[in-house]
């Protein structure tokens, strides 16, 4: 199925992301990353108390990463944690529903010249979750050097509410991937996840699913 095939559902709204950003560090008084190997720098990590090696890192990294460390080589100086922007993030995303921040469908087209103004599935949320619909998908920066390799892995894209709507699971390891640079939902086949029956809509008859 194509991105310019019929029918087509419209949403909009907001997306939330909380990548880890631990590799973006250019702290003259902490080198924690080797950029040139794209690996921690094993050389410094070594020298910090207690000493990260590649046999302790799994208990003694994070309780480093996390804490305040005295810096009197950068501008301005005093304690930091040694990385910047965003380390403690994990890889989280998602769409917004917050207040009156919310992602929801908008409308839609049965075919060329033939929109959908008003149906029950209008107004309703889109929702982008983890394996088994709980948590958020997750961020995967698959080359750490490329800007356009970025992808979204996620268990399931849910469309409307629980009343009124579809969901999609997605079959794993056979993962659902969203580009970065896209906004064009990329897909390999999957299947359908029934929800309780509402108004009917007009996109049944297109997604079984959708009542």
């Amino acid at each position: 199925m194509s991105v310019l095939s019929f029918p087509r559902i419209y949403f909009k709204g907001f997306m939330q992301w909380d990548p880890c950003t631990f590799n973006n560090n250019d702290w003259q008084e902490f080198p924690t990353y080797d950029a040139v190997n794209a690996a921690l720098n094993w050389s410094f990590l070594e020298t910090q108390n207690p000493p990260i090696t590649q046999q302790n890192f799994t208990s003694t990294f994070r309780p480093w990463a996390i804490a305040l460390q005295g810096d009197s080589v950068d501008s301005p100086s005093g304690p930091r944690v040694p990385a910047e922007w965003n380390m403690f993030g994990g890889h989280g995303v998602s769409f917004v529903q917050y207040e009156d921040y919310t992602t929801t469908i908008i409308g839609g087209d049965l075919g060329y010249d033939q929109p959908v103004t008003s149906d029950p599935i209008i107004g309703t949320p889109v929702t982008l979750s983890g394996d088994g619909g709980s948590g958020p998908g997750r961020l995967v920066d698959t080359n750490p050097v490329s800007p356009w390799s970025s992808q979204i892995y996620f268990g399931q894209f849910a469309l409307g509410s629980g009343s009124s709507g579809s969901q999609w699971p997605a079959r794993i390891p056979d993962a659902l991937a969203l580009a970065e640079s896209k906004s064009d939902l990329q897909h390999r086949p999957i299947s359908l996840l029934r929800r309780p029956p509402a108004s009917a809509s007009v996109f049944r008859h297109a997604y079984p699913t959708i009542k």
